[in-house]
């Protein structure tokens, strides 16, 4: 079970709350697919905590929701990961996908197998076998191997 009534417990305490245990409470809220839960924790926006955050949109099927706090982490002074990128391709169709994808080469990140994992698998939901092939052959020339 997500952890929020324990936080907001230490909070109506007085108690406080090291940065470790935040994280640990948005994670374990987000692998509970509490993505309400894990927004509602958001207090302090961070890179790792906004990445929680948008993995529990993504496994609630909230893809809006996860655009926006990637779009909010990115108007901020702090750099969305290739973490946060990764649960946001999954969360939308296949042309946020690819934008997203696009926008990682903007940046100074790397995309990882999972990111091309998610895109590819992003192109195949929208039936786009086209972009899926592009994809899996960038993939190969960059030397990871596919696991789709």
């Amino acid at each position: 079970q997500c952890t929020l009534q324990s936080l907001i417990e230490m909070d109506t305490q007085s108690l406080e709350m090291s940065a470790a245990s935040h994280n640990a409470a948005m994670n374990e809220c987000a692998k509970a697919r509490q993505w309400r839960q894990t927004i509602e924790l958001l207090a302090v926006p961070n890179a790792i905590t906004s990445g929680y955050a948008i993995n529990a949109c993504q496994k609630g099927s909230q893809w809006k929701q996860a655009m926006h706090l990637l779009a909010e982490l990115d108007s901020s002074a702090l750099q969305p990961s290739i973490v946060a990128f990764n649960s946001a391709f999954s969360t939308g169709a296949w042309q946020q996908a690819l934008h997203l994808f696009q926008e990682i080469d903007t940046r100074a990140l790397q995309p990882s197998l999972v990111s091309y994992n998610a895109a590819i698998s992003a192109c195949a939901r929208g039936e786009r076998s086209d972009h899926a092939l592009q994809l899996f052959h960038e993939l190969q020339l960059k030397r990871l191997a596919p696991d789709v």
